[in-house]
């Protein structure tokens, strides 16, 4: 599964090359320029089966990646965000919502940093976490609940998104 982002702040779109399970994973740094488009591969290693989704979850301006592990389906597997810098490295930082979300990664604060609204259709009382991203902090504020409209449900719930 290709995953599109610029992974190390240099303004080109990389990709993260992402096999599901224990496949080999590639990232391909975007070497473009007008003469052509070119990548430098290297190796990385994800291990088991997450749902990535691409934000800026500490406000540099270089795309990060959150692996959402849905808790319904991986167990004993956890959530993780990787927080690319320049250099063309990163660090993972663990994460747990102890439940099965659908995550919408947006910066709804428009502070340059991506916030995770964890919608939660089958939630009783349609209350939907909404994690505010703390610039430059690799952390998160949990911002009261949403209550989001009844009836409503993210593509292919109960099923593969």
């Amino acid at each position: 599964m290709p995953i599109v982002g610029d992974f190390n702040g240099d303004a080109l779109t990389d990709i993260f090359w992402y096999s599901a399970g224990d496949g080999a994973d590639l990232m391909w740094w975007s070497q473009g320029d007008a003469d052509g488009i070119f990548f430098a591969a290297s190796s990385a290693q994800v291990a088991h089966d997450y749902r990535p989704f691409v934000g800026d979850f500490d406000a540099n301006g270089i795309d990060d990646i959150l692996w959402f592990a849905a808790y319904a389906e991986t167990v004993h597997v956890t959530s993780k965000i990787w927080y690319f810098t320049e250099d063309e490295t990163y660090t993972s930082r663990v994460l747990s919502t102890h439940r099965d979300y659908s995550p919408y990664v947006a910066d709804f604060d428009d502070d340059g940093c991506s916030d995770i609204l964890w919608y939660k259709p089958d939630d009783p009382n349609l209350e939907s976490p909404l994690w505010r991203c703390l610039p430059n902090d690799l952390d998160f504020a949990c911002e009261p609940p949403l209550t989001t409209p009844a009836g409503t449900y993210p593509v292919g719930f109960g099923g593969a998104y």
